[in-house]
């Protein structure tokens, strides 16, 4: 599988990431999203032509902030993994393991590792926030995003235009009630009358004006 981005070079935070070549299909994905949070991650991708990869390797752990640690059957049996976890380990490292498949920790691993609160990427339901909280982030994970954006886009126009109509009916109905208060007094205007004459339909109003009772 193609590696999903280019490593992180520059001088700010980054998460070292250890992991099993054979695994990319589950973790360089992850990856990606990671990014897609914000998060700076270094892996092997930034090994350059002709550097010594055991430098590059030991550098960028040791400047990491982070170290992310993809547990599978060929993690713990590689022997590029188990030096780079050793090396956080000593060094005192932030390390996040991640167990991707349900396997036993090797023995050296165990010592290391059991203190260490590890997640379960297929049996947490809220792996991901939590995956976010450890390495030190913040907020709602981006995927439930699309849905919600648009539905948080969508809300002000919903709520402007309902505002805006409501306007609009109050004032159409405080100028209805004006008329009808300034035309009431001088004439009673009954309902229109239908009546057939001749075969034709036809519509009379009768305007009946205030008769003075006492006199």
């Amino acid at each position: 599988m193609e590696t999903p981005f280019a490593a992180y070079a520059g001088a700010g935070p980054f998460v070292f990431v250890c992991y099993a070549h054979e695994d990319s299909d589950v973790v360089y994905p992850e990856m990606a999203w990671l990014r897609d949070q914000g998060v700076n991650l270094w892996y092997d991708e930034g090994i350059s032509a002709g550097k010594n990869w055991r430098t590059a390797i030991g550098d960028s752990l040791l400047r990491a902030t982070h170290v992310l640690f993809y547990i599978s059957t060929g993690s713990l049996e590689s022997e590029h993994c188990n030096r780079e976890i050793n090396l956080a380990l000593d060094e005192g490292k932030n390390l996040i393991p991640v167990y991707i498949e349900d396997v036993e920790l090797t023995t050296d691993l165990k010592v290391g590792l059991n203190r260490v609160h590890a997640l379960h990427r297929s049996q947490d339901a809220t792996y991901r926030e939590h995956l976010l909280s450890s390495l030190g982030q913040s907020g709602t994970p981006n995927e439930t995003r699309p849905n919600a954006d648009g539905l948080r886009s969508r809300f002000p126009r919903y709520v402007g235009l309902s505002l805006i109509l409501a306007l609009l009916a109050g004032v159409g109905w405080w100028h209805f009630t004006r008329l009808v208060d300034v035309q009431t007094p001088a004439a009673v205007v009954s309902d229109a009358l239908a009546s057939d004459v001749a075969g034709a339909r036809v519509t009379s109003i009768a305007v009946l004006p205030f008769i003075n009772m006492e006199q």
